[in-house]
């Protein structure tokens, strides 16, 4: 199966994201990694997996937000994003808003 990210995967549950406002570096679709001796060590007699999100294409779990809230933030061909938080969110909403930026920059070409 072809994976096409988040918001087209999963777009039903979503607040509607037109297509041209999509935004994706393919994120999700992270393998489920078994985990059998911290099973064992935790709940003895279950099988248990881990989320394998440093396969994301930035390495981190905010992809999946961050591909959210920039489809979202470019529904009205916005031309600025900001984030004040001096935390990773910051450094990933600049990498999502710059792929934006190529993206609608492309597309006047």
């Amino acid at each position: 199966m072809h994976w096409e990210g988040i918001i087209r995967h999963y777009g039903r549950f979503f607040t509607s994201v037109p297509e041209e406002a999509v935004v994706t570096l393919l994120e999700g679709n992270t393998p489920l990694v078994p985990a059998p001796a911290l099973a064992r060590r935790i709940a003895p007699g279950t099988s248990l997996y881990l989320k394998y999100e440093g396969l994301n294409p930035t390495g981190s779990f905010k992809d999946r937000g961050m591909t959210a809230a920039i489809s979202v933030a470019a529904k009205p061909r916005r031309r600025n994003c900001r984030d004040a938080s001096p935390t990773m969110r910051a450094r990933f909403s600049v990498a999502w808003a710059l792929v934006t930026l190529i993206a609608a920059s492309l597309q006047d070409a």
